[in-house]
């Protein structure tokens, strides 16, 4: 499967999107839309046109036109065919400047100023398209596809999100190995869409099709041709100056042969306009419905475009190649491909949150035993429940505040504060480590609370937040703003953590020292350690060594906590 930034990339607009638009909003806007607008069946161009047959048109030509070929054969020793292709070439052209005069001027050899003008109109007509293709090449077509789908058949993915969910390919396998479960839920996958409804499989691909073929049609460089365009009263181009651009745009304007559906339009409109909806003012309905109106005008003037215009005919005479016939471009196999891409990535995505959770859970309940408690309970300050948005250590700062309250101030400040006192150090060295370790620690409760004033009303993050409350502002726009402000907040939570685990750190390896270290290591033990509580000594040692215990334990459930929820954090 992929990586985790590629994981984190693929899917985020199709997230945005089922956020900011629920299924039944979505099926309800687009019945709205098809009662206003019925799908047009009639083709944009018509494939009526046939490469000329030069002997079938020789044998029916008249005598008096077979006798000048061979005329024109006998004196200029020219081949039959070609002398009918330049026949055929004649009749193209006069039918081209009587049909649609100012197009081309053969004789000259020139494509005319109103030939430019169609093309300027095509170029305005396409316009309408090009943001959506824009943001659909930024965000991806995977993620479009998948959004498309959701739409077009909304029962598969609901299907692949029900059947693929880790918890039940855990109970479906037996186990909670990884390597299996992500097998079972892939596995699972591929049979869902091998019985994908062959309609609803040919629904996307003809989407697809539409899509490859639009796209190419709003993101043509027309300039490219108008450039062209010479200066002066003419204002015309060369044959030969313009064949090499205009091959391009024939191709594309022949491959778009099918005009877009609603669904289709629907969908690129959303999937462009994401952003806009959050704010709950944006006039979704009826901008859709304004956008749909532009895109069946353009479609419609290129069904006008392509009744009026001979393309096929007009390239055919610039290239003086009577064989030519457009190719067509468009793509649309690789919808299936990308959009087994999006529900790979978004599986995985699932598959490792449900590891985490559980991973979670179980550190949870190790965190839970060391302090005493059936559990940890999160700080009120600082939770999903107080803002409305999830923080990032949540329940590793309440792990470490309960643990600091519980046990450190209560069992083990005063038994540290005796070897502080009383034990006398090999090294100096050890001595500046423990009376750090354990300064730090002592201080971490005061610098947690601190962290606290400053979530209240006149602390600094505490007063942004009731600023953004108190905004005439979107809620989405609001939530993203909190977020913001959540995310500074929790690079200091971030800040204090990492301390609180260097002190932690500095007096377990001490400590360790103290008690199982040799003289002159880089820990060593104290020089009067046998002495210190007197008769009680061996008793102090025992504690000592709980409390070792008690600290190495705590830190390294402190680590997996910290480590599970920065991963979580990351992952949303």
């Amino acid at each position: 499967m992929r990586s985790d930034s590629t994981i984190e990339a693929m899917g985020q607009t199709f997230d945005d999107l089922a956020a900011r638009l629920s299924k039944e909003e979505r099926i309800d806007l687009l019945d709205k839309i098809r009662s206003s607008y019925v799908d047009s069946a009639e083709p944009l161009h018509e494939r009526n046109y046939e490469q000329p047959n030069l002997e079938r048109i020789y044998s029916h030509l008249s005598v008096f036109e077979k006798f000048l070929i061979f005329i024109k054969m006998l004196f200029f020793s020219r081949d039959r065919l070609i002398l009918v292709e330049e026949l055929v070439c004649k009749r193209f052209a006069r039918e081209i400047e009587d049909a649609v005069p100012g197009m081309i001027d053969y004789k000259n050899k020139k494509v005319l100023p109103g030939f430019f003008r169609k093309v300027e109109e095509l170029q305005s007509r396409a316009s309408v398209f090009i943001m959506p293709f824009k943001e659909l090449i930024q965000k991806g077509r995977g993620d479009f596809y998948a959004f498309l789908a959701d739409i077009e058949a909304p029962a598969l993915s609901q299907r692949i999100l029900a059947e693929c969910d880790p918890g039940r390919a855990s109970v479906r396998r037996n186990t909670m190995e990884e390597g299996i479960l992500r097998q079972e839920i892939e596995n699972t996958l591929e049979m869902i869409l091998e019985e994908m409804d062959p309609v609803d499989r040919q629904n996307m691909y003809y989407h697809a099709r539409v899509v490859s073929a639009l796209r190419e049609f709003a993101l043509y460089p027309y300039e490219r041709i108008l450039l062209l365009k010479e200066k002066g009263r003419d204002g015309g181009a060369s044959f030969e100056t313009i064949q090499p651009v205009l091959l391009d745009v024939i191709n594309i304007i022949f491959s778009l042969e099918h005009r877009p559906r609603v669904v289709l339009l629907e969908g690129l409109f959303l999937f462009a306009h994401v952003k806009d909806m959050e704010d709950e003012q944006y006039p979704l309905e009826s901008d859709l419905k304004g956008w749909i109106e532009k895109t069946r005008e353009a479609m419609g003037f290129l069904r006008s475009f392509n009744t009026e215009v001979p393309l096929i005919k007009i390239y055919a005479l610039i290239a003086d190649d009577l064989n030519f016939f457009p190719r067509n471009i468009t793509s649309g196999e690789d919808w299936f491909s990308l959009y087994r891409q999006f529900w790979m990535a978004r599986l995985e995505k699932n598959l490792k949150q449900y590891l985490l959770r559980l991973m979670k859970k179980e550190v949870l309940a190790k965190a839970a035993h060391l302090i005493h408690q059936s559990s940890v309970v999160s700080v009120p300050y600082y939770s999903k429940t107080a803002f409305g948005s999830p923080v990032a250590y949540e329940k590793t700062l309440a792990f470490l505040l309960e643990f600091l309250k519980r046990e450190y101030q209560l069992s083990m400040h005063n038994q540290l504060k005796r070897i502080l006192i009383d034990g006398e150090f090999y090294k100096e060295q050890n001595s500046q480590d423990f009376s750090e370790g354990f300064s730090g620690c002592s201080a971490l409760e005061a610098q947690i609370q601190n962290l606290f004033l400053m979530l209240r009303s006149d602390g600094r993050y505490g007063a942004e937040i009731e600023k953004i409350d108190r905004e005439p502002i979107p809620q989405a726009l609001a939530v993203r703003k909190k977020k913001s402000v959540l995310g500074r907040f929790d690079r200091d939570v971030a800040k204090v953590l990492t301390d609180a685990a260097t002190y932690f750190h500095l007096l377990i390896n001490v400590l360790n020292g103290i008690l199982f270290g040799e003289k002159g290591g880089r820990f060593d033990t104290l020089s009067n350690l046998g002495y210190i509580g007197g008769k009680e000594n061996q008793q102090f040692i025992r504690r000592l060594k709980a409390l070792l215990d008690d600290l190495t334990n705590f830190i390294g459930v402190f680590h997996d906590l910290k480590n599970i929820e920065e991963k979580d954090a990351n992952g949303r």
